[in-house]
């Protein structure tokens, strides 16, 4: 094996056991590892604007499709951890 592969592999190793203590930690809210992101980005957009965030700029913050980020978003609305009304003038939700 070249020694870039084993660089990239060993990259990926890290990664994958960084993932599962998060989700590990993340048991006890309970949240998904996919639910944290999206409410991390929340922040971050909405410290950075002062104002509601679409899911649209969630989505593009994160590189996550559209029916993705509107799953996520329902399920942290069903929960009461978001509040998701349609934006004005606009076809997406704002958060």
């Amino acid at each position: 094996m070249r020694p870039t592969s084993e660089i990239w592999i060993a990259r990926f190793q890290n990664a994958q056991r960084w993932q599962r203590r998060v989700e590990q930690e993340l048991r006890v809210l309970p949240l998904t590892l996919a639910q944290w992101l999206v409410l991390d980005a929340l922040h971050s957009i909405w410290r950075e604007t002062g104002d509601a965030v679409s899911q649209a700029q969630v989505g593009r913050r994160l590189d996550i499709d559209k029916a993705t980020i509107s799953y996520i978003m329902a399920r942290l609305a069903q929960r009461a951890l978001v509040d998701r009304a349609p934006a004005h003038e606009a076809h997406e939700w704002r958060i």
